[in-house]
């Protein structure tokens, strides 16, 4: 597929995203003109429905949308948290990066970001292959930080949070996947220890970090 096309079935996915598949809504969203022989062209390859004036994705149109759509949010994750890059070129260089990051990349993103669930504007991250395996590979390993006992030690596995601030805090306090840390107190606060470094934090958001006990 081209640059061009990539774009079209992105837009028609954020359309869905607002519950409004009109063409106006398609084209307002998209960055290049939806011309007929684009839409031609996704409707032939049976990536896209056009009815009336309405557009819609196949089921092979929105699962080529979806790996579109979390690359570009991925990239905004980590160009927000990681890069601090805030203003227009967040955007900007989120757009390219969708066209041009390999898979493999996209998943070394994903884990050290800790499997982000929304980007940095609100709207969800679709789940990839790697979001899938951590959940069928960890679950009956991993445990949240609140379920550990004072003392014992761990590996940050994954850290899942739809709190934007508590993201800001986690990737600011140095909280990332593969960070060892030690549970030294429970209540009345939880406190962490990562080398001599103490961070305390409220039980709510030791249920949002996910770790690997270690001996």
């Amino acid at each position: 597929m081209s640059i061009e096309t990539d774009e079209i079935l992105e837009s028609i996915y954020e359309a869905s995203e607002k519950n409004d598949n009109r063409i106006d809504t398609v084209r307002s969203l998209c960055k290049v003109p939806l011309t007929p022989e684009l839409l031609g062209d996704l409707a032939k390859n049976e990536l896209v429905h056009a009815r009336d004036d309405d557009l819609s994705l196949t089921t092979a149109g929105r699962a080529a949308a979806e790996k579109i759509v979390r690359r570009k949010r991925l990239a905004q994750v980590l160009l927000y948290h990681v890069l601090k890059i805030k203003d227009l070129r967040l955007h900007e260089i989120a757009c390219e990066f969708e066209h041009v990051v390999f898979p493999e990349i996209e998943e070394s993103i994903c884990t050290m970001m800790g499997h982000p669930l929304e980007c940095p504007f609100g709207t969800k991250i679709p789940p990839g292959d790697c979001c899938k395996r951590m959940q069928s590979e960890v679950r009956q390993v991993v445990k949240s930080l609140s379920d550990m006992n004072a003392g014992e030690m761990g590996r940050i596995a994954y850290i899942r949070t739809f709190n934007q601030v508590n993201q800001h805090k986690f990737c600011s306090m140095g909280l990332r996947p593969g960070v060892v840390l030690e549970l030294h107190q429970k209540y009345p606060a939880i406190i962490v220890r990562i080398d001599h470094t103490e961070i305390a934090m409220d039980e709510t958001v030791g249920q949002e970090i996910y770790v690997w006990p270690t001996t």
